[in-house]
């Protein structure tokens, strides 16, 4: 990853549009922004890619806020470090679990 790549990689879900009913968002959870960059970070060091790429930063948010991340079957991951990386990433903050 270039060093000059924007920090919006790491923004959760209910950063892209709050109060959005899509991602369950009823307001700003410093808790679950937290949690959801955990995972990114998680992510990126078992996968050593981020979760979510787009050429522009509106695209990466709209990718942020209606998929989910791929997961590579290749890459052997215990199930409790999958169900952590999976309530890390959950994109409804009340879903996080952390």
């Amino acid at each position: 990853l270039p060093l000059t790549l924007p920090l919006p990689l790491t923004l959760a879900p209910t950063l892209t549009r709050c109060g959005d009913d899509a991602t369950g968002a009823r307001g700003f959870s410093a808790k679950a922004a937290d949690c959801w960059a955990l995972g990114v970070c998680l992510y990126m060091w078992l996968y050593l890619k981020p979760p979510f790429e787009a050429p522009t930063l509106y695209l990466l948010l709209e990718e942020i806020r209606q998929k989910d991340p791929p997961f590579d079957a290749a890459v052997v991951v215990s199930e409790g470090l999958m169900e952590l990386l999976l309530g890390l990433l959950a994109r409804k903050p009340t879903q996080v679990r952390a």
